[in-house]
């Protein structure tokens, strides 16, 4: 089927432009890209709780896109995965949904981190855009810069209060710090440079004035959006 016939028929369904730069690294092929639209259009309806379903009704050529666009290393196993990971394979690259509100992408068997978290508001993701843009900040490094507060949030300790070890998602006792009461990302952002100060003997020079610059920046967006964020 050629792409202007699958076109056509996708009309409510398109590509965004973030999905198809992750599809160019990717390397995946017209063809593939077009299976894959077949899958999202099919798949329109569903629902998280009926994602298994749908994958399990899928071809070999389509379940076969679906592994390619979402640059899975290996087949995925339907009846191993849970409801937001079979939902997410349906969905387009970069719009997969946090649908347990822990914090992270669970994205077949793969769970992943990024930041802003997932489920955070629209103007606080275009807020961390422009003040990683403006810092010229590594994506990747800047994009686990509130770590060590996510981290500290999960410290397991014994009766005597020593760390024992940490939470993951999915634990019970795992906190996600962006979704407790009264959370805000510029009261976030005054955390991490409390701790920054307490690290700074650690740090080398450069790598605390970019981490300095990068959260300046990101408070200053987050205040020009003019709202409570």
């Amino acid at each position: 089927m050629s792409a202007n016939s699958v076109a056509q028929q996708t009309t409510a369904i398109a590509y965004s432009d973030q999905a198809i730069e992750l599809m160019n690294r990717r390397h995946i092929s017209q063809e593939q890209r077009d299976t894959f639209l077949q899958v999202m259009q099919k798949a329109a309806d569903t629902k998280p709780q009926d994602a298994k379903t749908m994958l399990k009704t899928l071809s070999a050529e389509e379940s076969s896109a679906v592994q390619l666009i979402h640059g899975l290393a290996d087949p995925y196993y339907v009846n191993g995965l849970n409801d937001e990971g079979a939902y997410n394979l349906l969905c387009q690259p970069g719009d997969g949904k946090d649908l347990n509100n822990d914090g992270f992408l669970q994205i077949g068997a793969g769970l992943f981190h990024s930041f802003p978290p997932p489920n955070a508001p629209d103007a606080v993701k275009e807020a961390w855009q422009k003040a990683s843009g403006q810092s010229g900040s590594d994506p990747l490094l800047s994009s686990i810069i509130f770590l060590p507060l996510e981290i500290s949030a999960n410290v397991r300790y014994n009766a005597d209060h020593e760390a024992v070890g940490i939470y993951s998602p999915g634990d019970p006792g795992y906190t996600n710090i962006y979704a407790q009461p009264g959370f805000t990302y510029s009261g976030l952002c005054n955390k991490y440079l409390d701790y920054l100060e307490w690290a700074k003997s650690s740090m080398k020079p450069d790598t605390y004035r970019q981490n300095y610059q990068l959260i300046m920046n990101f408070k200053e967006a987050l205040e020009e959006q003019g709202k409570n964020l």
